[in-house]
């Protein structure tokens, strides 16, 4: 596996990127894609990821030098939000289980504070659900919107 995660930066913003972003699939899941004006260009991607607030951690999932997905973390009170984006050209082709045990072996998972990982999950999206319930998340009591997995 020569899949590697880092810090995304403004340079990180490619074609392949800005088209996902535009895609109606990505405006259905991704909240960013649904805001302002329909259609992304470079300079919102890039302004978008110079103002993070200062819980948000977006990285990026490569394969050698090639940008294959981003995911983004949320550091709250107890627990961390988690938010993926395949690019279109590497969907469906098991990248993020693949990636998974690396995300969870970042530095931020390593502390104590944090009890789960929780992200969002829409009931249509029914190929994620799938990838989800593979790599170990479960529904939140109560909710078919919420899904979590025990990380402390």
């Amino acid at each position: 596996m020569n899949y590697f995660i880092k810090k995304i930066k403004p340079n990180n913003v490619s074609k392949l990127y800005i088209d996902t972003i535009n895609h109606n699939q990505t405006k259905r899941f991704i909240k960013f894609s649904k805001l302002g004006r329909s259609t992304k260009s470079k300079k919102d991607l890039v302004d978008y990821i110079k103002n993070l607030p200062s819980n948000e951690i977006l990285y990026g999932v490569f394969k050698r030098n090639v940008h294959l997905a981003n995911f983004k973390l949320t550091l709250n009170k107890n627990y961390i939000t988690i938010g993926f984006l395949v690019f279109l050209k590497f969907q469906n082709k098991g990248i993020l289980k693949k990636v998974f045990p690396k995300i969870l072996n970042l530095k931020v998972f390593n502390s104590k504070k944090y009890k789960n990982l929780m992200l969002g999950v829409n009931k249509r999206n029914l190929n994620a659900i799938k990838l989800y319930k593979k790599i170990g998340f479960n529904y939140k009591k109560n909710s078919k919107k919420i899904m979590f997995l025990k990380i402390n």
